[in-house]
């Protein structure tokens, strides 16, 4: 996966935590990071069809929230994340 940072775009280790937030829904808390910097944000997901999730994001250290939607394939996801600055897509596997 590469990260972009001021305009460059670099290979980057993600690591995600979900964690139970009601009956269809979770917690998610990920970091991303690169050899000259991090993205750390949060989201709440809830289940929205067979496989798939979608809900809102928060990033507090740039101050960016927009939506985010998951697909769950086996042991790997991809992960869209959309805001009015910026959009990314995640293929995360374990």
């Amino acid at each position: 996966m590469a990260l972009s940072f001021a305009g460059g775009k670099e290979r980057a280790r993600c690591k995600a935590r979900f964690s139970r937030a009601g009956e269809q829904s979770y917690r998610v808390n990920a970091t991303c990071a690169t050899a000259s910097g991090r993205a750390a944000q949060t989201a709440t997901v809830r289940q929205v069809g067979t496989n798939r999730y979608s809900g809102r994001f928060y990033n507090s250290e740039y101050s960016i929230s927009g939506a985010i939607d998951i697909i769950v394939h086996g042991s790997s996801q991809i992960v869209r994340l959309t805001s009015e600055s910026a959009s990314g897509v995640l293929n995360l596997s374990r």
